[in-house]
């Protein structure tokens, strides 16, 4: 099976973003894909203040009028699909991620463990994090999701490790400060993301997002379960990544 990784560029306006993120998937699909993966907050970017009534208004239930559209998409085009939202569950928020099967049906819905996009004020009665690390089964094999900062809790890594899966997708958005040389700093990082993906022991999808200006660089790649990377998109440009999953 072929897999695309997507970097789509995010703005302030949601509806021109998701109806990017459609166009873009469906390319990726017509170029042979049999899975499209985007990034953490696809649709809208990680732009939460802490403020609850602007916060609300991004967030999105699930099932919700975007990722009803992804569903949707899966089912007409038969593939599957996977991308990041904030989640309101009434009146909480998460950092969530979604998995549809070619049939239209939600099989994964894991909610980031890690505290790291939250603000240092903000009700955690409302903003929450996730318990559980979940797995689906496909054809292609076991795959669960990591959002972000997942990736650097030894104790969230060591869960996932221990239900042994093929494939990691793993989605964020690694934002800079634009007095930063993010394109340095980014390159500087990659390494280090690399190193500590290749723990996890299984073959890695990864996007990070790509948001309007640079103040997330985007790029995506493919890595094996030996931690080699095998394809890789340039930071700060929109475009999918066609891999062959091994």
């Amino acid at each position: 099976m072929k897999a695309a990784l997507i970097t789509n560029l995010v703005t302030g306006d949601f509806e021109k973003n998701q109806k990017r993120i459609l166009e873009l998937a469906d390319d990726a699909v017509k170029r042979g894909a049999g899975l499209v993966v985007f990034g953490e907050a696809a649709a809208t970017g990680l732009i939460n203040t802490g403020e609850l009534e602007h916060d609300i208004k991004i967030a999105e239930p699930v099932p919700g009028p975007r990722n009803t559209e992804w569903g949707k998409f899966a089912r007409d085009r038969g593939v599957y699909f996977a991308a990041g939202l904030i989640e309101r569950d009434g009146r909480r928020m998460y950092d969530s991620a979604l998995l549809y099967d070619p049939g239209g049906n939600l099989i994964l819905h894991y909610r980031r463990n890690d505290p790291g996009w939250l603000h240092p004020g903000d009700d955690r009665e409302v903003y929450r994090v996730g318990t559980e690390i979940r797995f689906t089964e496909t054809p292609f094999g076991k795959v669960g999701f990591l959002v972000c900062g997942d990736l650097w809790s030894n104790e969230v890594v060591e869960r996932f490790k221990a239900e042994i899966p093929r494939y990691l997708i793993y989605i964020m958005e690694r934002t800079f400060n634009t007095s930063q040389d993010i394109h340095k700093d980014w390159e500087s990082e990659l390494e280090a993301y690399w190193q500590r993906l290749s723990i996890t022991g299984c073959s890695v999808l990864a996007v990070n997002l790509l948001r309007e200006g640079f103040i997330s660089l985007g790029s995506a790649w493919y890595m094996d379960g030996k931690g080699k990377v095998h394809s890789l998109l340039p930071a700060g440009m929109e475009g999918a990544l066609i891999v062959d999953l091994i």
